[in-house]
């Protein structure tokens, strides 16, 4: 997507000199580095930095942000999730699967299969690895009780 042409006035600050924006439908990430569309899941992994946030304090800011700019697209939080899921990084997957229980059971339905991988993956920790079975536990009782 050419950003050339992208003129965003009110943006959220996300942290670390990184701000999201939204225009006509597609959200957007600011850097020192330009201007970069979140138009596939995975250029999601550019906002990745927002799992640092509490879930319940990124959620009300992304809400309030969408509600004072009238924008219709909210801004996917699963897919921050599962780009922490799916990151290969200890950390990034433990601050992910923080969020996941405050996701609606179908969200959290589609991120099983990258908690699960998270589970049997070397490169998580014991802590981070007891997380993800809590979780995918979680979302199997949770789906059986539906």
């Amino acid at each position: 997507m050419n950003t050339n042409n992208i003129n965003i006035t009110l943006w959220l600050d996300i942290g670390y000199g990184l701000r999201l924006g939204e225009h006509q439908g597609c959200w957007f990430v600011s850097s020192a580095n330009g201007l970069f569309a979140l138009s596939s899941d995975s250029d999601y992994f550019r906002a990745v930095t927002i799992l640092e946030m509490e879930y319940q304090n990124a959620k009300s800011l992304l809400d309030k942000y969408t509600e004072e700019n009238k924008i219709k697209h909210a801004f996917s939080i699963a897919k921050i999730v599962n780009i922490g899921l799916a990151a290969q990084s200890d950390s990034w997957a433990e601050k992910a699967l923080t969020w996941v229980k405050h996701l609606p059971i179908d969200l959290r339905q589609s991120l099983l299969t990258n908690i699960e991988t998270v589970i049997n993956a070397k490169w998580a920790s014991q802590r981070t690895r007891q997380l993800a079975m809590k979780e995918a536990k979680s979302i199997k009782f949770d789906s059986a009780s539906k």
